[in-house]
């Protein structure tokens, strides 16, 4: 048996399916910038942090910057004007439930707040694009339904860590990340993998915005199963997404995770 089955199996034997478990909301910001020195122009650079080992959540991973809504988001978003130059609903949100749409706009805030809190870099809620939502299964103990933001770096403003929550950081390409993982040199989660697969394919941030602003942001409701290599998460187009049967046949939509290496599939049904 893996390891990686066995880390599963523990955490899920240590908590209750629980499908009415309430969803929180929070929000993370990829930053991303051009690297200034590379040989070649233009090259992608992602933002990582390391969350301090003791943390309960994500305790020793890498990870982009991010945190829960706060109660005075949820407040300044329903006081703040929607402007081009503030706070702003994309025409594909437009059809969200009045209080869904509220959390969407107060995770432009708190992702704001928290990246100046993690790592000092001051940015403008204008800035944040789109890019993904992510959804825990009724396992997790606690429900963060996530919107990812993609960012660039203003230019000239240093990184400065709290120290607290956040110990340590790095500029770093999305596949050069990825190969850490992949070697057992750092930890991650898997929304964090999924993006920088996503983002490993754009060569600068021209193109990592044009992906984000190409299409409305995919939503990654997860579903776990467990193979005997290890741990699989399905989303929406896997066919063994609707019956938790990882076995399924069939198109593939999951990060497949195990001891010999974690893999984003995603293919098209026949």
């Amino acid at each position: 048996m893996s390891s990686d089955k066995q880390r599963y199996e523990s955490w899920e034997a240590a908590h209750k399916h629980d499908p009415d478990r309430p969803v929180m909301f929070a929000a993370t910001v990829v930053v991303i910038r051009n690297n200034p020195t590379a040989r070649q122009a233009n090259q992608l650079e992602v933002l990582m942090v390391k969350r301090a080992k003791e943390l309960a959540f994500g305790g020793g991973s890498w990870v982009f910057p991010g945190g829960k809504i706060d109660p005075a988001d949820m407040e300044n978003a329903g006081s703040t004007p929607q402007t081009s130059d503030t706070l702003r609903l994309p025409d594909f949100l437009s059809d969200l439930k009045p209080d869904k749409a509220h959390a969407y706009l107060a995770s432009q805030l708190a992702g704001v707040r928290e990246v100046e809190e993690e790592t000092g870099l001051l940015l403008s809620p204008a800035n944040l694009i789109c890019f993904s939502h992510w959804v825990p299964p009724p396992i997790a103990p606690k429900r963060y339904a996530t919107w990812f933001f993609l960012a660039e770096a203003p230019e000239n403003q240093g990184i400065t860590v709290d120290g607290g929550e956040i110990v340590d950081y790095q500029w770093i390409t999305p596949s050069a990340t990825l190969l850490l993982r992949d070697q057992g040199e750092i930890n991650m989660l898997p929304p964090t993998y999924v993006t920088l697969t996503e983002l490993a394919d754009c060569a600068n941030c021209d193109e990592a915005l044009d992906l984000a602003q190409s299409r409305p942001p995919p939503l990654y409701a997860t579903k776990i199963a467990v193979l005997d290599k290890g741990a699989v998460s399905m989303w929406e187009g896997d066919a063994g997404y609707e019956s938790g049967n990882a076995q399924a046949p069939g198109p593939r939509h999951r990060l497949a995770m195990s001891d010999e290496g974690w893999e984003y599939q995603r293919t098209s049904p026949d």
